[in-house]
């Protein structure tokens, strides 16, 4: 399986403070993979510098074998790279059915588009907009708007919305995060879902038994360096990891 992103050195300081240092991991194409570690670690840091956030004070990243190191944040989106927040971010003045038709703004569709009506090319966008609804049980609230759905139907659409974008690689912030078990069990339904329609998903995350079940990968960072990887079950038994998480002393 090749890589569809290489990150080979990154470091991020912010005056003296190494946020992330000398940091280098790969993900694989069509990969459900994690990045934990316990506060502090540099994970939404890394997040930030993998989406153009944040440009990087040394190393490179590379996606789709492409360097995109000094891509802004719109370029990395226009190469098939979309994401998630923790903070949520949708647009909440908009119906949850067009918080997703803007979504589609990055979708490549050339001439058809430039030579389509106006009115049937929008609702042609609504109804693939409606259709993503669908896999989560959300067409009832299409039509309210953001703001009146529950904090675990946000999430949910935010997650849409970065599908929406037809990336190949959706980083999810903290997808899980104050949310109940029955929509842990949509959103981890709908993350295997994406990835059967050939997206790779790299995921921050405090929810272990969520990362645990659902990736196949885990990179585990401590202090701004990544300080393991491997399959769930190596992590889970990895000394270095346990340190990280428990300290020295828990043995």
């Amino acid at each position: 399986m090749t890589n569809i992103l290489e990150i080979q050195g990154i470091s991020k300081t912010f005056g003296g403070v190494h946020a992330v240092e000398q940091c280098s991991f790969s993900v694989k194409k069509n990969s459900i993979t994690g990045l934990i570690g316990p506060n502090g670690a540099g994970k939404t840091t890394m997040f930030n510098l993998i989406s153009g956030l944040l440009k990087s004070t040394e190393g490179s990243i590379h996606f789709k074998d492409q360097d995109i190191t000094n891509f802004t944040a719109y370029k990395r989106a226009r190469r098939g790279l979309a994401r998630s927040y923790q903070a949520i971010r949708v647009f909440p003045e908009m119906t949850a059915l067009d918080n997703i038709v803007v979504a589609f703004g990055n979708n490549k569709e050339g001439l058809f588009q430039a030579f389509t009506p106006f009115r049937r090319h929008q609702r042609r966008l609504e109804c693939k907009a409606m259709k993503l609804l669908e896999l989560v049980g959300l067409e009832e609230k299409a039509h309210l708007k953001a703001y009146e759905l529950s904090y675990g139907q946000k999430k949910l659409l935010e997650i849409l919305r970065a599908k929406a974008n037809n990336a190949e690689l959706i980083l999810l912030d903290e997808p899980t995060a104050g949310i109940n078990p029955t929509l842990i069990k949509k959103i981890t339904t709908l993350i295997r879902q994406f990835q059967k329609e050939g997206h790779t998903i790299l995921i921050v995350e405090h929810n272990m038994p969520f990362i645990m079940d659902l990736c196949e990968t885990i990179i585990v960072m401590d202090r701004g360096h990544n300080i393991a990887e491997g399959k769930p079950k190596d992590i889970q038994s990895n000394k270095e990891v346990l340190e990280a998480y428990l300290g020295k002393s828990h043995a």
